[in-house]
Protein backbone atom coordinates (compact mmCIF):
# COMPACT_ATOMS: atom_id res chain seq x y z
CA UNK A 1 0.00 0.00 0.00
CA UNK A 2 1.71 3.08 -1.04
CA UNK A 3 1.59 6.12 1.33
CA UNK A 4 -1.36 7.73 -0.68
CA UNK A 5 -3.54 5.28 -0.23
CA UNK A 6 -2.71 4.97 3.46
CA UNK A 7 -3.44 8.79 3.76
CA UNK A 8 -6.56 8.58 2.41
CA UNK A 9 -7.24 5.60 4.69
CA UNK A 10 -6.65 7.37 7.37
CA UNK A 11 -9.11 10.43 6.52
CA UNK A 12 -12.32 7.71 5.74
CA UNK A 13 -11.45 5.91 9.59
CA UNK A 14 -11.23 9.51 11.30
CA UNK A 15 -14.45 10.56 9.55
CA UNK A 16 -16.48 7.38 10.28
CA UNK A 17 -14.90 8.58 14.74
CA UNK A 18 -15.94 12.22 14.15
CA UNK A 19 -19.94 12.07 13.39
CA UNK A 20 -21.90 14.26 15.43
CA UNK A 21 -24.93 13.98 16.85
CA UNK A 22 -28.36 15.40 14.95
CA UNK A 23 -30.12 18.07 16.62
CA UNK A 24 -34.04 17.81 15.78
CA UNK A 25 -35.41 21.26 17.08
CA UNK A 26 -37.99 20.66 14.63
CA UNK A 27 -39.58 18.21 17.41
CA UNK A 28 -39.04 21.24 20.16
CA UNK A 29 -40.85 23.77 18.04
CA UNK A 30 -44.11 21.28 17.07
CA UNK A 31 -44.61 20.34 20.97
CA UNK A 32 -44.96 23.87 22.13
CA UNK A 33 -48.31 25.28 21.71
CA UNK A 34 -48.48 28.68 19.94
CA UNK A 35 -50.67 31.60 19.44
CA UNK A 36 -51.96 31.02 16.07
CA UNK A 37 -52.51 34.92 15.62
CA UNK A 38 -49.51 36.20 17.31
CA UNK A 39 -47.04 33.08 17.51
CA UNK A 40 -46.75 33.36 20.72
CA UNK A 41 -45.58 30.32 23.14
CA UNK A 42 -46.98 29.92 26.83
CA UNK A 43 -44.50 31.20 28.43
CA UNK A 44 -44.46 34.18 27.19
CA UNK A 45 -48.14 34.74 27.41
CA UNK A 46 -50.45 34.45 30.54
CA UNK A 47 -52.37 31.34 28.83
CA UNK A 48 -53.03 29.50 25.95
CA UNK A 49 -56.34 28.11 25.40
CA UNK A 50 -57.33 25.96 22.43
CA UNK A 51 -60.14 26.79 19.99
CA UNK A 52 -62.22 25.23 17.19
CA UNK A 53 -62.92 26.63 13.67
CA UNK A 54 -66.02 25.68 11.64
CA UNK A 55 -64.89 25.57 7.71
CA UNK A 56 -66.50 25.13 4.89
CA UNK A 57 -67.12 21.83 3.47
CA UNK A 58 -65.18 20.09 6.34
CA UNK A 59 -66.98 17.65 8.37
CA UNK A 60 -64.38 18.27 11.81
CA UNK A 61 -63.56 21.28 12.95
CA UNK A 62 -59.92 22.68 12.95
CA UNK A 63 -58.34 23.31 16.09
CA UNK A 64 -56.00 26.01 17.11
CA UNK A 65 -54.28 27.77 20.25
CA UNK A 66 -55.20 31.71 20.75
CA UNK A 67 -53.76 33.72 23.58
CA UNK A 68 -56.71 36.17 23.93
CA UNK A 69 -60.06 35.88 22.84
CA UNK A 70 -59.35 38.66 20.28
CA UNK A 71 -56.94 36.98 18.45
CA UNK A 72 -59.38 34.08 18.38
CA UNK A 73 -61.58 36.46 16.64
CA UNK A 74 -59.09 37.50 14.21
CA UNK A 75 -58.28 34.42 13.00
CA UNK A 76 -61.70 33.23 12.75
CA UNK A 77 -62.03 36.40 10.68
CA UNK A 78 -59.14 36.12 8.81
CA UNK A 79 -60.43 33.05 7.76
CA UNK A 80 -64.13 33.94 7.23
CA UNK A 81 -62.47 36.63 4.70
CA UNK A 82 -60.28 33.88 2.86
CA UNK A 83 -63.25 31.81 2.02
CA UNK A 84 -65.71 34.58 0.19
CA UNK A 85 -62.64 36.04 -1.41
CA UNK A 86 -61.20 32.77 -2.20
CA UNK A 87 -62.49 33.14 -5.95
CA UNK A 88 -61.03 36.75 -6.59
CA UNK A 89 -57.35 34.85 -5.31
CA UNK A 90 -57.99 32.70 -7.82
CA UNK A 91 -58.76 34.44 -10.62
CA UNK A 92 -55.78 36.97 -9.89
CA UNK A 93 -53.32 34.19 -8.96
CA UNK A 94 -54.40 31.55 -11.38
CA UNK A 95 -56.70 32.87 -14.24
CA UNK A 96 -55.25 36.06 -15.64
CA UNK A 97 -51.41 34.74 -15.33
CA UNK A 98 -52.62 31.69 -17.41
CA UNK A 99 -54.80 33.89 -19.98
CA UNK A 100 -50.92 36.73 -20.17
CA UNK A 101 -49.34 33.39 -20.87
CA UNK A 102 -50.85 31.98 -23.52
CA UNK A 103 -51.42 35.38 -25.40
CA UNK A 104 -47.68 35.28 -24.76
CA UNK A 105 -47.19 32.26 -27.01
CA UNK A 106 -49.66 32.84 -28.90
CA UNK A 107 -48.46 36.69 -30.03
CA UNK A 108 -44.66 36.16 -29.01
CA UNK A 109 -44.52 39.77 -27.40
CA UNK A 110 -43.58 40.17 -24.26
CA UNK A 111 -45.78 42.74 -23.38
CA UNK A 112 -48.12 40.06 -22.12
CA UNK A 113 -45.67 39.11 -19.44
CA UNK A 114 -45.05 41.87 -17.22
CA UNK A 115 -48.95 42.00 -16.42
CA UNK A 116 -48.43 38.89 -15.01
CA UNK A 117 -46.53 40.20 -11.78
CA UNK A 118 -49.14 42.68 -11.42
CA UNK A 119 -51.92 40.28 -11.26
CA UNK A 120 -49.53 37.61 -9.11
CA UNK A 121 -49.07 40.99 -6.84
CA UNK A 122 -52.93 41.91 -6.66
CA UNK A 123 -54.04 38.62 -5.49
CA UNK A 124 -51.23 38.74 -3.11
CA UNK A 125 -52.16 42.10 -1.51
CA UNK A 126 -55.84 41.10 -1.59
CA UNK A 127 -55.82 37.79 0.02
CA UNK A 128 -52.21 37.11 1.07
CA UNK A 129 -52.88 33.70 1.33
CA UNK A 130 -48.97 32.05 1.97
CA UNK A 131 -48.87 28.84 2.98
CA UNK A 132 -49.01 26.66 6.07
CA UNK A 133 -45.73 26.33 6.92
CA UNK A 134 -45.14 29.79 6.69
CA UNK A 135 -48.07 30.25 9.44
CA UNK A 136 -46.71 27.34 11.49
CA UNK A 137 -43.54 29.44 11.66
CA UNK A 138 -44.33 33.22 11.84
CA UNK A 139 -47.68 32.97 13.01
CA UNK A 140 -50.75 34.46 10.63
CA UNK A 141 -50.07 38.04 11.54
CA UNK A 142 -46.84 37.81 10.04
CA UNK A 143 -47.52 35.49 7.35
CA UNK A 144 -50.29 38.06 6.25
CA UNK A 145 -47.91 40.96 6.26
CA UNK A 146 -45.12 38.86 4.47
CA UNK A 147 -47.95 38.25 2.06
CA UNK A 148 -48.73 41.69 1.42
CA UNK A 149 -44.96 42.95 0.89
CA UNK A 150 -44.93 39.98 -1.55
CA UNK A 151 -47.58 41.03 -3.55
CA UNK A 152 -46.51 44.58 -3.28
CA UNK A 153 -42.93 43.76 -4.75
CA UNK A 154 -44.68 42.06 -7.50
CA UNK A 155 -46.77 44.70 -7.97
CA UNK A 156 -44.07 46.97 -8.28
CA UNK A 157 -42.01 45.03 -10.33
CA UNK A 158 -44.52 44.49 -13.08
CA UNK A 159 -45.40 48.37 -13.20
CA UNK A 160 -41.69 49.11 -13.35
CA UNK A 161 -41.31 46.36 -16.43
CA UNK A 162 -44.45 47.42 -18.14
CA UNK A 163 -43.37 51.14 -17.74
CA UNK A 164 -39.59 50.61 -18.78
CA UNK A 165 -40.04 47.81 -21.58
CA UNK A 166 -43.54 48.31 -22.74
CA UNK A 167 -43.19 51.80 -23.95
CA UNK A 168 -39.87 50.83 -26.12
CA UNK A 169 -42.43 48.34 -27.50
CA UNK A 170 -44.70 51.77 -29.13
CA UNK A 171 -41.44 53.71 -29.65
CA UNK A 172 -40.93 54.59 -33.15
CA UNK A 173 -37.84 52.79 -34.14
Amino acid sequence: MSSKEENISDLDDSNQLEEEPEINDKEDLADTPRCYWCHKTKDEVDDLFPCELYRKNQDTPSQFHSCSVEHEMKVKGFFNYSEKIYYVYITFVLIFPLILAILTAIFYNLLYVFPIFMSLGIGLMIAPLTGNGIVRNVGLKNANILGRIFGAMLLIIGVILLLTNGLKIFAPS
